[in-house]
């Protein structure tokens, strides 16, 4: 019995002592991992990148709502999910600048459970982060990773492994939002420019014209039939007389994927002879800006400038707000008391 005894309390030893060896010898691993990691503070995130920012020729984003690829023909810069619609230029090289600048500033946490606070949650399973991919022209991929931002920092890790970084990065397009990336700067036209509008509208309501009045520009009144109906205020004609000028387009789609309603047409002629014609289209809850094709000129010694705007918009549906669309459909009884 005493010789079990001996033996039992020397096994119990043997396998304390071994158990006490794998955890030093684990403690001891991850200790060298976390310094490793450490030393990667400072360092750029992706060298081979840095080292060539011009090699990367397709971008796919995946984020919750889906994936959307930004590709490249040449020099110029496309959405595909947009029927190809140009890309601002300064969005990509910010990203490129971005992404060869990048440097670890910080170990930030490896528990998947909060990866979400920090965006890097993984999209594949509707968490908050964007996946990002860059390749080549031959197909290879110089970039693969989560990114995040919280409380104006951005945070990344790889796909594949737990840990998350904080890092330093300039300016960082926005990657939630395809819309984002997109040159909507398609019209530059000042309150000063506007001569005359007219709206006409395709549901029986009462069609009007309005004009600038020659002592004050940018301010307008009726045109006949109704330029002595009482205004219900002095202002009531500006907003729809002036509302190209401050139009912000949201979004874009290939115009011939829009199969709404057609619900007006506003018309602004300029003093330096620009008549531009534009369809106000209701399709499924969203509002839509067309610029007519075959935009017209007063004068020709600017039908180069026509020309231009034309390349930017002809086939095109500009997706508007609410708000931008109401105010280019303003009724005639909000502007006037008509009797």
């Amino acid at each position: 019995m005493a010789k079990a005894k001996k033996r039992s309390r020397l096994l119990w030893g043997c396998s304390a002592l071994a158990v006490l060896s794998f955890a030093t010898a684990f403690i001891s691993g991850m200790d060298k991992h976390t310094r490793k990691q450490a030393g990667l503070v400072g360092k750029v995130v992706l060298p081979e990148f840095e080292a060539d920012v011009t090699a990367a020729d397709d971008i796919s984003v995946t984020t919750k709502e889906g994936t959307y690829h930004l590709t490249r023909d040449g020099r110029d810069w496309f959405l595909s999910e947009r029927g190809r619609y140009p890309i601002q230029l300064t969005a990509i090289a910010n990203l490129s600048e971005a992404l060869a600048s990048m440097t670890f500033t910080r170990q930030m946490t490896v528990d998947p459970k909060k990866f979400d606070r920090l965006g890097l949650g993984d999209p594949l399973e509707g968490g908050t982060g964007a996946l990002m991919q860059v390749k080549d022209a031959d197909g290879n991929t110089l970039v693969n990773m989560v990114v995040g931002f919280k409380n104006g920092s951005a945070y990344i890790r790889k796909p594949d492994e737990m840990q998350t970084w904080a890092v330093d990065a300039s300016i960082f397009p926005p990657l939630q939002t395809p819309a984002r990336w997109l040159d909507l700067d398609i019209l530059e036209i000042g309150a000063e420019d506007i001569a005359r509008v007219q709206v006409e509208f395709k549901d029986g309501r009462s069609s009007y014209g309005l004009k600038v009045r020659g002592d004050a520009p940018g301010q307008f009144e009726l045109t006949e039939p109704y330029e002595d109906a009482l205004l219900i205020a002095s202002f009531a004609p500006n907003p729809p007389a002036l509302a190209l000028s401050r139009l912000v387009p949201l979004d874009v789609a290939p115009r011939s994927e829009i199969k709404g309603r057609l619900r007006a047409i506003h018309r602004t002629i300029t003093h330096q002879g620009w008549v531009i014609e534009v369809e106000l289209i209701e399709d499924k809850g969203k509002y839509w800006a067309v610029f007519s094709q075959g935009l017209e000129v007063e004068r020709e010694e600017i039908s180069d400038q026509i020309d231009e705007l034309e390349d930017k918009v002809a086939g095109w549906a500009f997706e508007i707000s609410n708000m931008d669309f109401n105010i280019m459909t303003t009724a005639l009884n909000d502007i006037a008391v008509i009797k």
